[in-house]
């Protein structure tokens, strides 16, 4: 069980409007059955004013029935998110200024960028992914309430609510504390441990390890523009000499997770599909 307590100038514009039935975005293209289709998405393209750093920008406002997704990417890594809710059936314009009822969420808070909506759950991606996984967030927008952040492996397998309780499964990403190269059974019993799933099907870990490092070591070489298994080798001695072999192993298993009113619940289903070596 996971327990989680968790005035600029306005710039000129031009507007464009797209229709839900015809919209694609990025992040939401590949699992736009999974979250309700907005009413509307509107991009607006931002030239800077005379303060601003940047020198181009997109906001793009996702309008939902209750409520209305803001998202101002300058094309850095992550982008500024906000929330303003819809009152007296008042559609907000969508543009840079802050609105009165408008909720911005804290850099240091969350960085990424908006995935979807689920009811009155709201999802937000990290703004990178790592350990062969994406970060994401899930806040509720009755209260600008963050529930629960994880990592999954290629987004979500199914996304549901019901009576009020949201419900999701997905492969998630675990980065554990110790290798099961180095340190073997004691490794493979704390990870057993911790997640309450059986690694009984990754015999094959140290071979995913071998192929990280032959990786790394190819890659290497393709920068210096050298390929010959001369190369690699030295590579990989020099990768060997780096203790890789110790490096954290990242599990992937099934995981069924319920979010209501209280702490978020989080289940296993089935036994651990993969490992590998931590970046």
């Amino acid at each position: 069980m996971f327990k989680f307590t968790i005035k600029l100038p306005k710039a000129s514009a031009v507007v464009t409007t797209l229709v839900a039935s015809a919209f694609l975005m990025s992040g939401l293209a590949c699992a736009k059955d999974l979250f309700d289709k907005p009413l509307e998405v509107r991009r607006v393209h931002l030239k800077p004013g005379p303060k601003d750093l940047w020198e181009k920008a997109e906001l793009t406002c996702y309008r939902f029935p209750k409520f209305t997704v803001k998202q101002f990417d300058i094309g850095e890594i992550g982008a500024e998110l906000s929330i303003i809710p819809i009152q007296a059936n008042l559609v907000p314009a969508c543009e840079r200024a802050k609105q009165m009822n408008e909720y911005v969420i804290p850099g240091d808070f969350w960085t990424g960028y908006f995935k979807g909506v689920k009811s009155d759950f709201i999802f937000f991606d990290d703004s990178d992914g790592n350990n062969g996984g994406m970060k994401f967030m899930v806040l509720r927008q009755s209260d600008n309430k963050k529930l629960f952040e994880d990592t999954a492996e290629n987004g979500f397998q199914s996304i549901s609510v019901k009576n009020g309780q949201l419900e999701m499964r997905y492969l998630r990403v675990f980065v554990s504390d110790c290798s099961m190269v180095s340190a073997e059974d004691v490794c493979r019993d704390s990870i057993e441990k911790k997640i309450q799933v059986s690694l009984e099907p990754l015999s094959f870990c140290g071979k995913q390890y071998e192929a990280a490092k032959r990786s790394l070591a190819k890659a290497r070489c393709e920068a210096q523009s050298e390929t010959s298994w001369a190369c690699i080798d030295t590579e990989l001695t020099n990768i060997n000499a780096q203790k890789w072999d110790e490096a954290p192993t990242v599990v992937v298993y099934g995981v069924e997770v319920s979010i209501g009113d209280a702490a978020p619940i989080l289940k296993p289903r089935g036994k651990a599909m993969d490992c590998h070596p931590a970046d």
